[in-house]
C-alpha cells in the first residue's frame, strides 16, 4: 500500500544518487521531500530552483555543487551543521550561513567549517576571499577565557567586541550635540527613579565626549538610554527601532555574561514594563536576577575583592554593582508580587544598601549597612548607617515582598506575622530623616536633583504596602489570610477596612500635591500602580461602607485618573489601566466619572492615530 506525504503518492526513488540528493536537501533545509515527479513541495516553499531526482550516478562534490546552486540562485543562504571556527573561537551564535557566515561577511574573516563533507568547499572558499588566509586556532572548551584589562571604571564594565555583530537598524546620530540631548533626556527621567541610577553619569559623559561610549559601555546600554532618551524628546519611530536593536545585542551577548550587558538588560524589563508588555519583562527579569548571581553581585565579599583599578574609579564601579544587583531585586519583587514559586530571590542580597547620588557620582567612601531583615527589623534599622533614599526604597520593597507573601498564608503563625509586619511599616515611616519626609520644601529639594519623581515613588509605595496588607478585608478581596483573620479576630475587619481606605487616600494627596505644584508626571512606572490600587479601594470601599460620600470618591478618582493621565503621554499601559478603571466605575455606579474618561481617551487615541499617518 504506497504512502502518501503532503497529498500526493510518494515515488519510488530506485537510483541511489537520487536519495542521496533528497537527504542532502533534507539535512540542509529540515524539511520532508515530497519526490514527485517535477519540483518537490519543500523547494517550492522554499522559493528554490529544485533539482530533481537525478538518475545520474553522480559524485558526492558534484552532488554539493547541485545543492549550493540551488541556494545561490534563489538568493537564499543555505546553513549547515555546527558554528564555524571563528565564531567557536569567540563563543558567539554563528548563523551557519555558506558559503559564509554573517559575521565573518562582516569582518572579513576566514570562514572555515569542521564538517567533513564541506571542509574542501570551505577552504577553496577562504583561499579566494581577501580575508586573511591564516585562522586563528580554535579554543577549546576547557581553556581559561581572558578578560579585559581592568583599568578604569568604563573598561571594567566593557562588553565583548562582537556586540558590533548585531543586525544593523537606525544609527544612532552622529551628532554630539543630539546625542548629548538623548543622554541628558535619559539621566533627568529614568536615571533618578528607584535603583536604576547604576550608570556612573561622569563617566558616561567622559566617553561620550571621547568618542568612546560604546567601546567603554557596549552597544546595547548606549542604544537603550538613546531609545528612553528619545521618548521624552520627541517619541520618533527610532525610538522603538533602537529598544529592539538593543535588545537584540542584548540576547546576542547572553552567552558572555557582563555588567554592561545586565545594565541594558535591567534597562530592556524596565522598558517593557512601562509599555505593557508584562510577558516580555517577566521573561527577561529572570535573566537579569540569574545573570547577576552569575556574576556574583549578591555577595558584598565579591564585590570588595575587586582590585586594579584607580582607588576613586574603585569606589564608583563597586557602588555601581550594588545599585544593579538591588535593580534586580526591586524588579523581581515588583513582577513576582509575593509568590514564592515565581520568584528568583527567596533571600534578599547579601550586599550594602545603596549610597547616596551625591557620594556615587563624586567617588567618596560611604559605609552604609545591610539590609535589615527579621524580627529586629525596627532595631536594626535604627542603627543603619547612611540611609539615603535608595536605601529607604530598597526595605520598602523588602516590606512590600513580606506584605504579599503573607497575604497568601493561611498558617497557624499568620496573625503574629500581622501583628510584627504592621509594626516594621509604622518604624520604617517613623525611622525617615527629615530631608525625606514629605512635604512641600522637600519636594522642592528633591526636584532639584531630578530625584522628585523617586521622592514621591517612595511615599506612594509606603502606603501601598499598607494597602496591600489590609485589603484582605475588603469584600471582594479573596485571599487565604482573609479566612484567618475573619475566623480569629472577627471584630478588626471594619478596622482593617478603615485604614485601607485612609492610605488610599493619602496615595491621591500625594498625587494631588505633585498636580498642584507643577503638574508634570511622574515617570516611575510604580507611581502608576499605586494611583490605579488606590482607585479600586476608594471605589470598593465607598460602595461597601458609609466611610466616605461620592462626592469625595469622585474627587479623589478624577485625581487619580488625572495623574495616571500624565505618567505615560506615550504608553498603552495608560490606557489599559484607564480602561480597566472605567469599567469599574461603570460596575459601582460612576458611569458619569467614566463616560467622560471613556470620551477623553477615545479623542486621544484618535488624535494619536492621526499624528502617526
Amino acid at each position: 500500500m504506497p504512502t502518501k506525504t503532503r497529498g500526493r503518492p510518494a515515488r519510488k526513488v530506485s537510483s541511489p544518487t537520487a536519495e542521496i540528493l533528497v537527504a542532502i536537501l533534507t539535512d540542509i533545509s529540515q524539511v520532508k521531500c515530497s519526490k514527485p515527479t517535477g519540483p518537490c513541495d519543500g523547494c517550492i516553499r522554499m522559493g528554490l530552483d529544485c533539482p530533481g531526482l537525478s538518475e545520474e550516478k553522480l559524485s558526492s562534490a558534484e552532488l554539493r555543487a547541485r545543492v549550493n546552486n540551488a541556494f545561490r540562485h534563489a538568493g537564499r543562504r543555505r546553513r549547515v551543521v555546527g558554528a564555524c571556527h571563528e565564531c567557536q573561537a569567540a563563543k558567539l551564535r554563528c548563523d551557519r550561513g555558506k558559503p559564509r557566515c554573517q559575521r565573518c561577511e562582516l569582518r572579513s574573516l576566514p570562514c572555515l567549517y569542521s564538517d567533513d563533507r564541506d571542509q574542501r568547499y570551505s577552504d577553496e572558499n577562504a583561499s579566494s576571499s581577501k580575508a586573511v588566509s591564516v585562522s586563528p586556532p580554535v579554543r577549546g572548551i576547557n581553556d581559561p577565557i581572558e578578560g579585559p584589562d581592568i583599568s578604569s571604571f568604563t573598561e571594567n564594565i566593557r562588553s565583548a567586541d562582537h556586540i558590533n555583530d548585531a543586525p544593523s537598524g537606525l544609527p544612532l546620530p552622529d551628532d554630539l550635540q543630539e546625542m548629548r540631548r538623548l543622554v541628558d533626556a535619559y539621566f533627568v527621567h529614568i536615571h533618578p527613579l528607584r535603583c536604576l541610577s547604576f550608570v556612573h553619569k561622569p563617566s558616561f559623559m567622559q566617553s561620550l565626549d571621547q568618542g568612546r561610549m560604546k567601546e567603554d559601555f557596549g552597544e546595547a546600554l548606549v542604544h537603550i538610554i538613546c531609545a528612553f532618551g528619545s521618548r521624552f524628546i520627541n517619541n520618533s519611530p527610532r525610538t522603538e527601532d533602537w529598544a529592539g536593536r538593543a535588545q537584540e545585542m542584548a540576547f546576542l551577548n547572553i552567552s558572555t555574561p557582563s555588567i554592561s550587558n545586565l545594565m541594558a538588560l535591567v534597562l530592556l524589563c524596565e522598558w517593557h514594563m512601562r509599555f505593557g508588555q508584562e510577558s516580555t519583562a517577566f521573561m527577561i527579569s529572570g535573566i537579569c536576577s540569574r545573570l547577576a548571581q552569575l556574576l556574583r553581585l549578591d555577595s558584598e565579599a565579591t564585590i570588595e575583592s575587586l582590585e586594579g583599578i584607580p582607588s576613586g574609579l574603585l569606589v564608583a564601579e563597586k557602588e555601581a554593582r550594588r545599585r544593579l544587583v538591588w535593580s534586580c531585586y526591586n524588579l523581581d519583587v515588583a513582577i513576582s508580587s509575593g509568590v514564592d514559586l515565581i520568584s528568583n530571590w527567596p533571600s534578599a542580597p547579601r550586599t550594602k544598601l545603596p549610597c547616596s547620588d551625591r557620594e556615587f557620582t563624586l567617588q567618596l567612601k560611604c559605609e552604609t549597612g545591610m539590609l535589615c531583615e527579621g524580627d529586629s527589623f525596627a532595631d536594626e534599622l535604627a542603627k543603619t548607617p547612611n540611609m539615603c533614599l535608595e536605601a529607604y526604597f530598597v526595605h520598602i520593597m523588602y516590606l512590600r515582598k513580606q506584605v504579599l507573601r503573607l497575604i497568601r498564608e493561611s498558617g497557624p503563625g499568620s496573625l503574629s506575622k500581622l501583628d510584627v509586619l504592621t509594626t516594621n511599616l509604622e518604624k520604617c515611616g517613623e525611622s525617615l530623616p527629615r530631608h525625606l519626609q514629605l512635604n512641600e520644601m522637600n519636594a522642592y529639594i528633591h526636584e532639584e536633583s531630578n530625584q522628585l519623581p523617586a521622592f514621591y515613588a517612595l511615599h506612594l509605595l509606603y502606603h501601598q504596602c499598607f494597602c496591600d496588607l489590609y485589603r484582605v478585608a475588603l469584600p471582594g478581596y479573596q485571599f487565604p489570610l482573609s479566612a484567618v483573620i475573619e475566623k480569629n479576630r472577627p471584630g478588626v475587619e471594619q478596622h482593617m477596612q478603615f485604614q485601607c481606605a485612609e492610605h488610599a487616600k493619602a496615595i491621591t494627596n500625594i498625587l494631588k500635591m505633585n498636580l498642584q505644584r507643577r503638574k508634570k508626571p511622574l515617570v516611575d512606572s510604580s507611581c502608576a500602580i499605586c494611583a490605579y490600587e488606590s482607585s479600586k479601594i476608594q471605589i470598593v470601599y465607598a460602595r461597601t461602607s458609609m466611610g466616605l460620600g461620592q462626592d469625595v470618591v469622585k474627587q479623589n478618582i478624577a485625581t487619580n485618573l488625572e495623574a495616571l493621565d500624565l505618567m505615560f503621554p506615550w504608553d498603552k499601559k495608560r490606557d489599559m489601566l484607564i480602561s480597566s478603571l472605567s469599567k469599574l466605575l461603570h460596575e459601582f455606579g460612576f458611569s458619569e466619572l467614566a463616560d467622560q474618561w471613556f470620551i477623553r481617551n477615545n479623542k486621544r487615541q484618535v488624535m494619536q492615530t492621526t499624528n502617526r499617518e
